[in-house]
């Protein structure tokens, strides 16, 4: 079942948002198959999956604000993603009737996102593929000072495939038309933006075409679609936003298992007046690891605003795949860190998250701590507990674990403010999970 956010469960109870599953019937159908019953092709159709020697992803979405000043609800409007997997007949989908972009002058009608995997043939011969294809029946720009704007038939298309080992990929962008209706007077039809001729419109907008990106490699291919970006021209606030995107990507490698996690030195929500401070360094883990290769990333500092100030931040990787075991591990540290100005100072966070898995066999193991903690200049331990409090300040707890089915999540050091904001900052953060793969 899919969780919807507060704003699409305030749509869906009125009847206009659909999550999931195939559109509603007013909608065209994608990805019909006809043919032989038993082709591949076919059994994808019928939801059947096979395991493939490729990793597939895609995603999707209607909008998404860009660069400036980001209103506050900025995110990708019926977003929807098929993340790292070797799985044939994958399909996903997100529908929604109609959504206003939430502080912006902007709203969408019909958006359609549908992803897939696909494997088509035999033996081979076969063409494995990610598809991934959004929809925007009609994009508006409402109350600007020459009246009304819409873009209607938008529609994205990125395409990955994989056959006899060479990668291909496909884009394809497309718009019906656009009309602007002044608030006297007949609509009028505008030129539809080229390549290198965006289209103008004086106190309004700047409607430029996207540009696909398409890269070809020897073990991996990419593809991403997007159709226009538009920005406004009036208003206190101008924004950008682009609008339906599609991308896609797959690559070979695939056969002990499918690796995924990443490793930050820090991971911060809100602290103060900064709304999200993120995961820095940060290292994400590939589909196909990283075929015996130490990758890292490091920070020297990391001052947030004075409340927090981290030393030597580091992420860390590495996966190898030997007769049909995988093993890795994702290691995240902080040299040191010092909160209240001295008042609390801890060294040698470490987190790493180890992961072993061979068949449906997997194995688990978390290591990581501190090395010393320093209260207004006295060494302190962790009581019995396992959490130290710094009254008024912060309470800290060394080593937090959280497992998984396929892997696990390890924490060096999480500290807990107590200024009454409740904020949680993760230091020598390491997650890593390793999933079936082929054999």
């Amino acid at each position: 079942m899919r969780r919807l956010t507060a704003p699409l469960l305030s749509l869906a109870l009125l009847g206009v948002v659909h999550v999931g599953g195939a559109p509603p019937a007013t909608a065209a159908p994608l990805g019909a198959v006809a043919g032989p019953v038993a082709s591949a092709a076919a059994l994808a159709a019928r939801g059947e999956k096979r395991r493939t020697p490729y990793a597939f992803n895609a995603g999707g979405f209607g909008s998404q604000f860009v660069g400036g000043d980001l209103p506050l609800n900025s995110g990708k409007t019926a977003f929807t993603r098929i993340g790292c997997t070797n799985l044939a007949g994958l399909n996903r989908s997100n529908y929604i009737t109609e959504v206003a972009v939430p502080d912006s002058p902007f709203s969408l009608g019909g958006v359609d996102t549908n992803l897939r995997t696909r494997a088509k043939g035999r033996g081979a011969s076969t063409t494995y593929s990610s598809i991934a294809t959004q929809k925007v029946a009609d994009l508006k720009l409402v109350d600007t000072p020459l009246g009304g704007l819409s873009v209607s038939g938008l529609t994205s298309k990125a395409v990955t495939s994989a056959k006899r080992g060479r990668f291909s990929v496909a884009t394809d962008i497309n718009i019906a038309g656009i009309t602007l209706t002044p608030p006297v007077g007949e609509p009028q039809t505008l030129r539809i933006p080229t390549p290198n001729r965006p289209l103008t419109i004086p106190g309004v907008a700047v409607i430029s075409l996207g540009k696909p990106v398409e890269n070809v490699g020897r073990a991996r291919a990419s593809a991403f679609a997007s159709v226009l970006q538009v920005r406004t021209l009036f208003g206190s606030n101008p924004t950008t936003l682009t609008v339906a995107n599609a991308k896609t990507a797959i690559e070979r490698g695939v056969e002990g298992g499918i690796f995924s996690g990443y490793s930050a030195g820090l991971e911060a929500g809100a602290l103060g007046d900064i709304v999200k401070v993120g995961r820095n360094p940060l290292r994400k883990m590939p589909c196909t690891g990283t075929r015996g290769e130490l990758q890292q990333t490091n920070l020297v500092d990391l001052d947030l605003a004075g409340l927090v100030v981290a030393k030597a931040a580091r992420a860390e990787q590495r996966t190898q795949t030997r007769r049909g075991v995988s093993s890795g591990f994702e290691r995240g540290s902080v040299a040191r860190l010092n909160l209240g100005d001295g008042a609390l100072v801890v060294t040698g966070i470490v987190g790493k998250a180890s992961v072993t898995r061979k068949g449906a066999t997997v194995v688990r193991k978390a290591t990581g701590g501190v090395g010393s903690i320093t209260v207004n200049g006295e060494t302190a331990t962790f009581p019995r507990t396992g959490v130290l409090e710094v009254p008024g300040l912060a309470s800290i707890e060394q080593r937090v674990v959280k497992r998984f089915k396929t892997g696990l999540q390890v924490i060096g050091l999480q500290v807990t403010l107590l200024d009454g904001s409740g904020a949680v900052i993760d230091l020598g953060k390491a997650q890593m999970k390793i999933n079936r793969g082929v054999r």
